[in-house]
Parts: C-alpha cells; sequence; structure tokens
C-alpha cells in the first residue's frame, strides 16, 4: 500500500468532513487499493462509522476511536495503525482541490523521498472578501505534504502529544532537520478549507496568534529542547535566536496596543518572559549574521502582517522582558 491518509475527528458532523471524502473518491490516474484512509475519533460522541461505508467509496476505510487526548495523540496513534509506505495527515474539514493530486504523489514516490512538500490553498478572508491564498514552499503547516513511514520511524519523529496549538511547527521543524532527500510539488493539490466554527477560524489571525502565543512558546521551546538533544547544534542556536526575534517584531503589532487585548497581551509577554529567562544566554552567543538573518526575515513577515514601524530596538526589547 501507498499511501494511508490519518484524519482526527473530534464533534465534527457528517457535512463537515464529507467534502474530504468525496473528493478523494474524485482522484484520477490512481489505483484506489493502494490508499486506505484512517479516522480518528479522539473522544467525541458523534457515531462516525455510521458516516463512512466502504460500499460508498473505492478506497479502504478503517475507523479508530480513542479516549479524547487532542490532535497530536490521535496522528500518532493512526500513524501507529497506517499500513501505507507513506503518511498524510488530513484535517476532516479539509480536502483536495484537483483530481490529479494523488496522482502526482504517487510519482514523486518513486525516488523514495523522505518526505513529499505540496503547495497547498487556504481559504480565508481578508476584509469583506473570501479569498484564496497560495502557500509555497511552506514548512510550518503538515497540509499537502506526505511522509515516509519508514523515515519516521527511523528518526522517531511524532507529533508532541503535549502540543494542542501550532503543533505543525514542532512536526515539520523535526522533518526539515532530519530529512536527507525531498521532493516538491509546485501544483497545489490540497486546500486548507474555510470552516467557521474551527478554532482557528473563528477570530481574526493576528488575534488567534496573540489569544495562542503562550502555546506557540511552548512548541518553539520544544524545538529548542528536541534539537539541543539530538545534537543539532547550529540548528538549535538559530532556533533560539528566530523565537526571540520573532517576539520583538510580533509585539510591535498595532494589536498588542489594543486595549481591549489587555490580559492576553500579559500572558503573551509573561510566556516570552519565560522564554527569554531560559535562552538568553545561549541567544548571546549567536553570530551577528544569524541575528541579521534572521531579523531580515523575521522583519518583511512583520510588515506583512500589519507591524507599521519598529518602536523600540531589539536591546530595549531585551531589556524590557528582562525586567
Amino acid at each position: 500500500m501507498k499511501l494511508s491518509i490519518c484524519v482526527p475527528h473530534y464533534n465534527e458532523d457528517y457535512q463537515t468532513f464529507h467534502y474530504l471524502f468525496d473528493s478523494i473518491a474524485l482522484q484520477r490516474g490512481i489505483d484506489f487499493k493502494e490508499i486506505e484512509v484512517l479516522v480518528g475519533n479522539d473522544g467525541s460522541d458523534q457515531p462516525i462509522e455510521g458516516w463512512c461505508h466502504e460500499a460508498d467509496y473505492p478506497f479502504k476505510i478503517r475507523c479508530f476511536t480513542y479516549p479524547h487526548r487532542g490532535v497530536s495523540a490521535t496522528r500518532n496513534s493512526l500513524l501507529y495503525e497506517a499500513k501505507g509506505r507513506y503518511v498524510m495527515f488530513c484535517d476532516c474539514d479539509d480536502g483536495f482541490c484537483q483530481a490529479y493530486g494523488l496522482h502526482l504523489l504517487f510519482a514523486r514516490m518513486k525516488s523514495k523521498p523522505d518526505v513529499i512538500i505540496s503547495s497547498f490553498i487556504e481559504e480565508g478572508w481578508q476584509g469583506d472578501k473570501f479569498v484564496l491564498i497560495r502557500h509555497d514552499n511552506d514548512m510550518q503547516f503538515i497540509h499537502g505534504k506526505a511522509y515516509s513511514k519508514k523515515f519516521l520511524a527511523s528518526k522517531d519523529i511524532r507529533f508532541k502529544e503535549e502540543l494542542l496549538v501550532h503543533e505543525d511547527g514542532y512536526f515539520n521543524n523535526l522533518v526539515g532537520t532530519e530529512a536527507k532527500s525531498f521532493e516538491n510539488i509546485e501544483n497545489p493539490f490540497y486546500v486548507w478549507r474555510w470552516n467557521e466554527n474551527s478554532v482557528g477560524r473563528k477570530e481574526e489571525a493576528e488575534v488567534f496568534l496573540m489569544k495562542t502565543y503562550p502555546d506557540l512558546m511552548a512548541t518553539r521551546e520544544a524545538i529548542c529542547t528536541e534539537f539541543k538533544k539530538r545534537g543539532f547544534v547550529e540548528e538549535y542556536y538559530d532556533a533560539v535566536a528566530k523565537t526571540i526575534i520573532d517576539a520583538y517584531y510580533e509585539f510591535q503589532k498595532p494589536i498588542y496596543y489594543n486595549k481591549e487585548y489587555h490580559d492576553e497581551r500579559i500572558k503573551a509577554k509573561d510566556s516570552v518572559r519565560a522564554f527569554l529567562s531560559k535562552y538568553q544566554k545561549d541567544f548571546e552567543k549567536c553570530s551577528v549574521d544569524t541575528i541579521s538573518e534572521i531579523m531580515d526575515i523575521s522583519r518583511k513577515t512583520a510588515y506583512k502582517r500589519g507591524m507599521k514601524i519598529e518602536n523600540i530596538t531589539l536591546n530595549e526589547f531585551l531589556d524590557i522582558m528582562g525586567a
């Protein structure tokens, strides 16, 4: 079997995720016997087994019910059950947006890469306009990617089960560091669909990021810890520097000056202070070239996401956070 598609599920109804199953069934140029879809019920009350009849689809479907432990634990459990040479992790409210996506994916498998990375499409809102946003060369999210199960096992790469938000970043950082071979698909076939009921879509992206910044810092700390444990010295220092510099620009976005989010801002700052307290000495060891390079990338990203001007210097920010 070539591919296992692993789909966590928690309290979503049939209307939410039937699109994924239907879009898989529409794939062309492949043998459906080479596919299995694994659905993991993360302790929800929805009777998913009643919705997923194999008679309705040309591919094998296997359903599992677990105690409620979160998306990371459910993905790990499905990964253990997967029989395919490659695994994809799909959200149950997403789907495929072109009929030859898996055909392209299977073609890339012939060279046996550690990971296959495809561009993907994100549905979203910009003001009152519904837009399609294309993500190219993205290693932040798991969307549109297939991972060699043998590679993941050999490098002991799993989702960190304590991480329930921003968990993709931890997983993909390990993949990107450990992988020796990559294949790319430029034509997007995966669509990160808009679901107004999902946790990450109920609010504007910048509000959601502010409210979950302590979770992001937990992910960044887990990455730093794992890099150090695995002996990735250069990557470790880069991760420390990126975390602190990203925070420096993050806190200069206009939303952090909005009094409506005072409590969220304080919690976010406290999480950065805790990180800085633990890692500042290692940050000070980073080279000027490394810091300059990371600052250039982070600055450009911050301007795209709403930062108007740099109000304080990096050293002033470090002094404030260290106070």
